[in-house]
C-alpha cells in the first residue's frame, strides 16, 4: 500500500502515516530544520538536503530530494 505523502518543504516528503513520532529526524537534523507542531511534522525551510532524516528514519516517512551536483546549501 503506497502512502500518502505531503510535501512540507521544498526537498521533503512525509508520509503522516507511517510515522510514529520518534522525533530521530527531528534529533538528527545538523541545521535543527524539523519540528512537530501537534502531530504535523513542520519544517523551518532551513533544508541543505543531507538527507540524514531519510537515512536514518526507521518507517521509511521521509523522502528528501537528492541535491544537485555543484548546488551550494
Amino acid at each position: 500500500m503506497e502512502a500518502n505523502r505531503k510535501r512540507f518543504d521544498p526537498h521533503i516528503t512525509w508520509a503522516a502515516d507511517y510515522c510514529k513520532h520518534c522525533f530521530i529526524c527531528v534529533n538528527i537534523c545538523p541545521v535543527k530544520n524539523l519540528k512537530f507542531e501537534g502531530d504535523e511534522m513542520v519544517s523551518l525551510n532551513k533544508c541543505i538536503q543531507c538527507q540524514l532524516c531519510e537515512k536514518y528514519c526507521p518507517d521509511f516517512a521521509l523522502e528528501v530530494e537528492p541535491k544537485k551536483a555543484g548546488t551550494k546549501p
